[in-house]
């Protein structure tokens, strides 16, 4: 007889990632990734593991805290932003997270999984920048 699991299987979230931002959850430099709150997001948890991917590598990681936030601004104001990338000042990551959600899409509420590297796998073609 084969003993049963006693917790069902963390769920992977695949989520493909800018290369810059690839690099930095790689070498454990971002370890809070910013979304919004759609379907998809909702569904993940503290303890969920969230598999980033860009160009054939990828990294898994472990979702450590999941924060709720009415906008992005109000995300900025309460996550460390150096732990969003280390690379660009409160403005500049404002700016860029305009170009990937604009105001109206922030709507449904905004995310911040915090997250921590657990492993990478790198393709043939693969090299960290800073």
């Amino acid at each position: 007889m084969t003993a049963r699991p006693t917790r069902p299987p963390v769920p992977v979230h695949d989520m493909g990632v800018h290369r810059t931002y690839f690099d930095l959850i790689v070498t454990s430099d971002k370890s809070t990734e910013i979304r919004v709150n759609d379907r998809r997001r909702r569904m993940i948890r503290e303890g969920s593991l969230i598999r980033f991917h860009r160009e054939g590598n990828e990294v898994l990681t472990r979702v450590t805290r999941v924060g709720r936030y009415s906008s992005f601004e109000e995300m900025l104001d309460h996550e460390p932003i150096a732990s969003i990338n280390p690379l660009a000042t409160r403005e500049e990551q404002l700016a860029n997270i305009r170009r990937s959600y604009p105001t109206e899409r922030e709507a449904p509420r905004c995310r911040g999984h915090q997250h921590r590297a657990r492993y990478s796998s790198p393709g043939p073609n693969w090299s960290v920048t800073r």
